[in-house]
């Protein structure tokens, strides 16, 4: 392929040799720009409890402490967490309680090195949209979501 901007024989500037110019550049220029999202999808992860309770057994640590060592290795950057402690409205002091499975869960992730750019740590009292489903989850968990950021915040898979 020629490109002719200049026609020495003439002197004018062939329109189609810009054309053709201004394309190659644009494809160029696009060509390094980011193709993905701002940020990956959020990874999450459910902690369970006992009734009544915000200790985090030995099962769930090692669930979260393998979770959590997964993330730092796939992903250099979080930029932002969530973490929902919930509890069933008939536990004892149930709101207290998941503001403290929350907690706990938060201050475990702080411990394993987990620390995201923004942080949301909530208790909420659960309320199943599905009763008696055996497919709706407990409340008797935290719900824990880390969204992994982007370098220049450019998430185009490299």
């Amino acid at each position: 392929m020629q490109i002719v901007l200049l026609d020495m024989s003439s002197g004018e500037i062939k329109v189609k040799g810009i054309v053709v110019a201004s394309i190659l550049l644009l494809s160029i220029s696009r060509a390094f720009a980011c193709s993905g999202s701002q940020n990956q999808p959020g990874q999450t992860i459910d902690i369970e409890f006992t009734k009544n309770s915000s200790f985090i057994d030995g099962k769930n640590m090692l669930a979260l402490a393998n979770w959590s060592v997964d993330l730092r290795i796939k992903y250099q950057l979080l930029e932002s967490s969530s973490i929902v402690g919930f509890a069933d409205e008939k536990e004892k002091n149930s709101l207290v309680l998941a503001k403290d499975r929350a907690n706990n869960v938060s201050r475990l992730l702080d411990s394993f090195g987990i620390h995201a750019s923004s942080a949301s740590i909530i208790g909420k009292i659960y309320k199943p949209m599905l009763p008696n489903s055996k497919y709706e989850p407990t409340g008797t968990r935290a719900e824990v979501t880390l969204v992994p950021g982007c370098p220049n915040k450019c998430c185009d898979g490299n």
